[in-house]
């Protein structure tokens, strides 16, 4: 079982020497993590900006999914409706739908991973489970309280994972880059 792993580090170090003059050596292990880290019931400050980042891409990605279903609603004749898009949010934000989501150390730096991520592809070990996928999915129901659906859909729609991201994530990058300009944006309105 652990045949594969020692191969792929043997064949990472022995590219990593090629054309080197000193042999490299390669130390992998998993993330040092804080109590806060490792226990905490949120998402840690530092983490959060990437952690948006990789939600509006989930909402992206399973957005789009949905969208090619239909030739209708691809050419912007018809909109998802509104029980579709609450079945898809609500299928988004699940806890089971953040297990290929985790913690790796990347270049010294803690980095949330997910697929497509700059920091997926790079050698490490991500930490994965344990508290990640709730946190994710906690902060995932978050912007279900904070936006509309059909507000999530339109932007999509009409700005894509761009548009997204920057409505989902530009509050909570700036402050995690410790910005004191904070924008409030628009609440939820209940039934």
């Amino acid at each position: 079982q652990s045949l594969p792993w020692l191969l792929v580090i043997l064949k990472m170090a022995k590219a990593l020497n090629r054309g080197a003059q000193k042999p490299v050596s390669i130390s992998m292990g998993p993330p040092d993590l804080s109590d806060e880290e490792s226990q905490a019931n949120y998402m840690p400050d530092f983490l959060r900006c990437e952690a948006c980042t990789g939600i509006s891409e989930r909402f992206a990605t399973t957005l789009q999914k949905n969208i090619d279903k239909s030739k209708a609603v691809k050419s912007g004749k018809k909109e998802l409706g509104e029980e579709k898009l609450l079945e898809i949010f609500e299928g988004i934000c699940s806890d089971k739908e953040w297990n290929g989501y985790g913690i790796k150390e990347v270049n010294g730096k803690k980095r949330i991973v997910y697929p497509g991520s700059d920091a997926e592809d790079v050698p490490g070990i991500m930490q994965g489970g344990g508290p990640w996928p709730r946190r994710l999915s906690d902060m995932c129901h978050s912007y279900l309280g904070e936006y509309e659906e059909h507000e999530l859909y339109t932007t999509y729609v009409q700005k894509k994972t761009k548009g997204l991201k920057k409505l989902l994530c530009s509050s909570v990058c700036r402050s995690s880059s410790k910005s004191s300009h904070k924008k409030k944006k628009p609440r939820k309105t209940e039934l």
